[in-house]
């Protein structure tokens, strides 16, 4: 009932469109020791005011599955990397723009689109290529981190300064007499 009301407000509200409409409801589902964790998938497609069961085929990402893909494109901010490597150049990475290489140093410290791109057009030497990407992103995290550390440290330090200065000034204007104004100018002067 809920996925005959879903498609009609659907097909009454989305103005006819060219390709078809495909919905994905997801639940995640574990083992009792939660050693494995799995998804199960259902998929429809929005025809008409109707939502179609259909079947859907999950695999895997990597680079041996390419051929899957079909006409697939990701959204993400690397650059775009063909699968043929780029014509030669001085240096591998100047096939790139600075902001391409701006994208992978965001995420990964020391490692080029040139070493990326080998990862993609290679199937030899992959894992070590990646351990070395992983161990960049790790060293990453770390600068990052200490880097929180330190900005932490230095608002804790102005906290407590700050903390400091206001029970020092309460402290000099308890010790002022309140009958003696002289002594009032003499501390607030201070």
């Amino acid at each position: 009932m809920r996925e005959l009301a879903l498609a009609c407000s659907l097909s009454k509200t989305l103005s006819p469109i060219a390709h078809p409409l495909l919905f994905i409801l997801v639940s995640p589902s574990a083992s009792d020791d939660l050693s494995t964790h799995s998804f199960d998938y259902r998929a429809f497609l929005l025809v008409g005011s109707r939502l179609v069961p259909t079947s859907l085929t999950v695999v895997n990402v990597g680079p041996g599955f390419r051929d899957q893909y079909h006409s697939f494109a990701p959204e993400s901010p690397f650059p775009l990397l063909q699968t043929k490597p780029p014509p030669a150049a001085p240096q591998a990475d100047d096939a790139y723009s600075i902001g391409e290489q701006k994208a992978v140093d965001a995420m990964v410290d020391g490692f080029g689109l040139g070493r990326l791109q080998g990862l993609v057009c290679a199937a030899a030497g992959q894992a070590a290529g990646m351990d070395s990407m992983y161990a960049g992103m790790l060293r990453r995290m770390e600068k990052l981190a200490r880097e929180v550390e330190k900005s932490n440290h230095r608002v804790l330090d102005q906290a407590r300064k700050e903390r400091y200065d206001t029970t020092s000034s309460i402290a000099a204007t308890m010790l002022v007499p309140p009958c003696s104004p002289v002594c009032w100018l003499e501390v607030t002067s201070c």
